[in-house]
């Protein structure tokens, strides 16, 4: 009886022990490994939101910002009456049809050659793109909103223009994209029919628009100084070439040209130019010898050839890096408005200049003012002069491996 209450307590008291031994905690399971591809296998985090770390940007003042995007409305937005009249030109006060497709006249491409009637090389463009002056058109938005400094009416005659020419501008390139992808063949014009209604009850307008804006523009900026932020040698030779740029084209924007003073100051920008292309020269080692030393100046050559070199000579630095900014991107841009010059000045006839001539010298006006802006941002940079800019978005976020990619349409073929 005694061996039997003993054995039961003794059982019983083993299974009170593995119960409470089963209600301890256990330890939590250890963590999957992580796959070979994932992003935190290759130590990089992930990005989860678009947001990115703040930019910095060339520290240029309200001012000369202003002035930039305002200058660029101003000279680039004249291709909207070019392209008007190269579009009424083409159809001859007829309606769009078979027989009258309409063009929006002849635009240099970047190396300065026209492409003839959209047309390069005897082929058809697949008009993907836009006009050239498509940018500075959307320019007069941008300077719209740069409230500093403070120019009420300057701001009212950009959003009265904004407001004009943006429409206008995408208008235009709906009826490019239409006609470059030859649209026409399927819709049998009715889509045509529409974008000229549209179009010609637009374009009487545009003379009057570019008036009102050049006339508030010009008010502005005769109350300007010299910009605050302080240029090389070669950045002030480059803007004082762009001061005798402006004159040259405002010369030639008049209603009535005066000759004699187009040609005295194309005369000064050429010679602006010339001194802007020495320093270049000066800054980047390619500047000519007189010819008399050329002969010695060979034989150095060749015995330096000849000669193993030395480790000075590999580190020897690239003449054209240290080169300033504005000898590097300016001229190029210069010469081709130089070459816009010459070319209007043997078109003006009855001291008249013709639409296209003036939208030459403005585009190349406007290229030349993007360059030295450029140049003037890199400058910045080198010499430490730089400000805190918007934190940076990424246009879309990372696609994870799951998410399926949204399909791309294919472009239409071009027949």
């Amino acid at each position: 009886m005694y061996k039997r209450v003993a054995t039961a307590a003794l059982a019983l008291f083993a299974l009170s022990g593995s119960i409470l031994v089963g209600c301890k905690e256990d330890p939590p399971p250890p963590p999957m490994p992580e796959p070979k591809g994932s992003v935190k296998a290759r130590g990089k985090p992930a990005l989860r939101s678009p947001k990115m770390s703040s930019a910095r940007l060339p520290d240029i003042s309200d001012e000369t910002m202003k002035r930039y995007r305002l200058e660029l409305c101003r000279y680039g937005s004249y291709g909207l009456k070019f392209a008007s009249d190269a579009y009424l030109g083409s159809l001859a006060g007829a309606a769009p049809s078979k027989d009258k497709i309409p063009t929006f006249g002849d635009h240099p491409d970047s190396s300065g050659k026209p492409k003839l009637n959209g047309r390069a090389a005897g082929r058809a463009l697949p008009f993907y793109g836009q006009l050239p002056f498509g940018r500075h058109v959307r320019a007069c938005s941008l300077a719209k909103r740069l409230t500093k400094p403070a120019t009420p009416e300057l701001n009212e005659a950009l959003a009265a223009f904004d407001t004009f020419s943006a429409p206008l501008n995408r208008k235009l390139m709906e009826a490019l994209r239409y006609y470059g992808r030859q649209q026409y063949k399927k819709d049998k014009f009715q889509r045509a029919a529409a974008l000229h209604k549209e179009l010609i009850k637009v374009f009487p307008q545009i003379d009057g628009q570019l008036a009102s804006l050049d006339k508030a523009a010009e008010a502005w900026l005769s109350t300007l100084k010299k910009q605050s932020e302080k240029l090389d040698k070669a950045g002030d030779l480059a803007s004082a070439a762009l001061d005798e740029a402006r004159n040259v084209v405002k010369i030639a924007m008049a209603d009535v040209v005066d000759e004699a003073a187009f040609k005295e100051a194309a005369a000064k920008l050429v010679k602006a130019i010339e001194a802007v292309e020495a320093q270049a020269n000066t800054e980047m080692g390619t500047a000519t010898a007189d010819k008399g030393k050329d002969k010695d100046k060979d034989k150095t050559k060749a015995a330096a050839a000849s000669a193993k070199p030395t480790a000075a000579a590999k580190t020897k630095p690239n003449p054209r890096k240290a080169a300033s900014p504005f000898a590097r991107v300016v001229p190029p841009q210069l010469k081709k408005l130089e070459l816009a010059v010459e070319k209007a000045q043997g078109a003006i006839k009855d001291k008249k200049l013709s639409v296209a001539a003036r939208y030459g010298l403005a585009l190349r006006l406007a290229t030349a003012l993007e360059a030295n802006h450029q140049a003037l941002g890199q400058l910045l940079r080198v010499q430490g002069k730089t400000k805190a800019g918007g934190p940076l978005r990424l246009m879309k976020p990372r696609v994870r491996a799951n998410t399926p990619r949204p399909r791309v349409r294919p472009r239409p073929k071009v027949e």
